[in-house]
């Protein structure tokens, strides 16, 4: 246990820089000119209201000072992130997307990128866009959409003109030679034009090799995650695509499927190169199931106030096992750890070692009453030693909270 405690111990003080304000009678009137004057690690705390498309360049956190913000999506997306070696966190945000000539979110060429409680509402049908999804994610490590919502209101339909090879459906999300987590999101993809020949997936994958290497770990956690394919009179589209090969991928508990429905050829759970999840007749492809994620869940509340007293608890399915609970500001996608089984969430460059005990356990952890720690997004991870006799550190599912 010694060497995870050499990870490094941080506290909840050094964890923001400065902060800025921003809307009606506060330090910046816009999200851009805050950005404008802010440096890296500083955090930007937005009050409630309707905002500009911004843009993103430098490693921040975008919060939402109570209730989440409005951010309008015009001729550009209505946010992006580009060229940032991160942690960049955007958190709090609603969308109205009814754009045709740009995607409501695009992250581009950056690493350790984080998407939390974004809403991004199909107020309307997309006919012609250049958007092949409600969200584009290219060249990327280590980008965590947690608890994103795309298509709330109602189903829409919509036909991209950049479409991927034939099939101009447009995907909820679309990652494209990327590494990334989801957990406790709700995807839909959007459904084809009238007679359109193809519908289009929650999330969409393009491999091509130019960022290697590619993977997805889409863990549910506690919270349950939704992936919805598009339907059409061609082919419908699916929960999960992969265009392309290569891809390392690995779902784990408590998802919802429903791939959409086709007139030529049904959406699939997991389809590669739009084959519809069908590998033989009547025999469809499911999404690889999560070998690593047999120690449990870390579970916290999504949202915590300075000040308060935060319970996170570790369970595991067996129970009775010795827990390390690790947190950290941000946290990053570990693919894999000498003498861990499974992936880790927290950022092994500041982990606080916050308590040992035996699970099922919970851990009273005290927010400190700083107003310069709103907006943080922390991530914590239990670690269980020897866990049902087994040799070795096993991993649990994470669990992220937001500091208000």
């Amino acid at each position: 246990m010694h060497h995870l405690i050499a990870f490094g111990c941080s506290s909840f003080a050094s964890l923001a820089a400065a902060t800025l304000t921003v809307g009606p009678g506060m330090m910046f009137p816009d999200i851009t000119s805050a950005l404008a004057a802010a440096a890296a690690g500083d955090l930007v705390l937005v009050a409630p209201g309707t905002y500009g498309a911004f843009v993103v360049t430098v490693p921040v956190t975008i919060a939402a000072s109570s209730s989440a913000f409005t951010v309008t999506a015009g001729a550009t997306a209505a946010i992006t992130i580009a060229n940032v070696n991160g942690p960049v966190a955007i958190d709090g945000v609603v969308i109205p997307f009814a754009s045709t000539t740009a995607p409501a979110i695009v992250v581009t060429a950056s690493t350790d990128v984080h998407l939390r409680n974004i809403s991004v509402d199909a107020v309307t049908n997309l006919v012609g866009t250049s958007a092949r999804a409600a969200i584009e994610v290219g060249q990327c490590g280590a980008v965590v959409l947690d608890r994103v919502t795309v298509g709330t209101t109602a189903i829409r339909s919509a036909v991209t003109t950049t479409p991927d090879g034939a099939n101009d459906g447009v995907s909820a999300v679309r990652f494209v030679d990327s590494q990334f987590v989801l957990q406790g999101c709700t995807l839909r993809g959007y459904a084809a034009l009238p007679g359109g020949p193809y519908g289009g997936d929650a999330v969409r994958v393009v491999v091509t090799g130019v960022f290697t290497p590619p993977s997805a770990w889409l863990q549910a956690g506690s919270l349950g995650q939704t992936l919805i394919g598009g339907s059409a009179a061609g082919r419908g589209g699916n929960c999960m695509h992969v265009l392309g090969g290569g891809l390392a991928v690995e779902l784990c508990n408590n998802h919802f499927l429903v791939p959409g429905t086709g007139g030529t050829l049904a959406g699939g759970t997991f389809a590669i190169n739009n084959d519809g999840g069908v590998i033989a007749p009547g025999v469809g492809r499911m999404i690889p199931a999560c070998v690593f994620d047999i120690a449990g869940f870390a579970t916290a509340p999504a949202v915590v106030a300075t000040g308060a007293t935060l319970p996170v608890a570790v369970g595991d399915f067996l129970g009775g096992n010795a827990c390390v609970l690790a947190m950290s500001s941000g946290g990053s996608f570990v693919h894999a750890v000498p003498g861990l089984f499974g992936r880790l969430l927290v950022n092994l460059t500041e982990v606080a070692i916050l308590g040992v005990a035996t699970t099922p356990a919970s851990f009273p952890i005290v927010v400190p009453a700083n107003a310069t720690l709103a907006g943080l997004s922390l991530t914590f991870q239990g670690v269980l030693v020897n866990p049902n006799g087994i040799n070795g550190l096993w991993t649990t599912a994470p669990a992220r909270v937001s500091v208000r």
